[in-house]
């Protein structure tokens, strides 16, 4: 079983390469690249192409903090945030995320399209290089809501 810092690693090098790739084949400007938004639109009109680059480190820690808080409110289900995550956070198509993660495609592609029901050890290790796990979450919102912005520094 790999480790997070082996998967870290892995999504790293992956990127990098990735980056490479991107550079040799398209003129991508640093101030393109600085001004990229993140906005969080309708999933299933994404896709991973070579033409599409993942987001710098910085900017995929504030996706990842959007989703994360998203998916607290329960705003998006874990299969559309996987996919933002994985397509906007890495530019991973399914077959190369699901080799990093060590899992089938399908089993990405069924939690991607809100099916099956997988058990939490495989959703931790499908969510562990975006450093989110599953957690009890209050059901009521209100509770939900105080918490999150309640001050616990005492």
């Amino acid at each position: 079983m790999k480790s997070v810092e082996d998967i870290r690693l892995e999504a790293a090098e992956l990127q990098a390469k990735y980056e490479h790739s991107l550079k040799s084949q398209t003129n991508v400007t640093n101030t393109a690249r600085t001004n990229a938004t993140l906005v969080i639109d309708d999933a299933s009109k994404s896709r991973a192409s070579k033409h599409k680059k993942p987001v710098e480190s910085t900017q995929r820690l504030e996706l990842i903090k959007q989703i994360g808080m998203m998916l607290l409110k329960q705003d998006i289900s874990q299969g559309t945030a996987l996919k933002e995550l994985r397509l906007k956070g890495l530019g991973l198509k399914q077959d190369a995320y699901a080799k990093l993660v060590n899992v089938s495609r399908k089993t990405i592609s069924d939690i991607e399209n809100n099916k099956g029901n997988y058990s939490v050890e495989v959703i931790n290790k499908i969510f562990r290089p975006f450093g989110l796990q599953l957690a009890l979450v209050p059901i009521s919102a209100q509770v939900l809501q105080e918490i999150i912005s309640a001050d616990y520094s005492h």
